[in-house]
């Protein structure tokens, strides 16, 4: 989300709040759904959809040996080839 600088507590809010109705609406299917937010104190946090899978990091990083990465996919899945990766990128663009 945009950042804030010096604007108001209530200013902050404000846009906040539009840029949540904005993401909210968005509906393609590579992105993750935005399904609300809270906020506690001056923290506010966003709420996605959770897709099964693994993330788009770990799809993007995996490799086969993960013990050198660090980054693993769950069983049976394996990383994003380039012409997906690719896909992706024109379909969301």
């Amino acid at each position: 989300l945009s950042s804030f600088g010096t604007l108001g507590p209530g200013q902050e809010m404000a846009i906040f709040g539009e840029e949540v109705l904005m993401l909210s609406t968005l509906r393609h299917p590579n992105l993750v759904t935005l399904l609300g937010w809270g906020r506690r104190g001056t923290t506010r946090y966003l709420v996605y959809e959770y897709l099964g899978g693994g993330s788009v990091q770990q799809k993007l990083l995996a490799g086969r040996d993960c013990s050198n990465s660090g980054i693993c996919l769950p069983d049976g899945m394996r990383p994003l080839v380039w012409h997906e990766r690719l896909s992706i990128c024109l379909d969301t663009a």
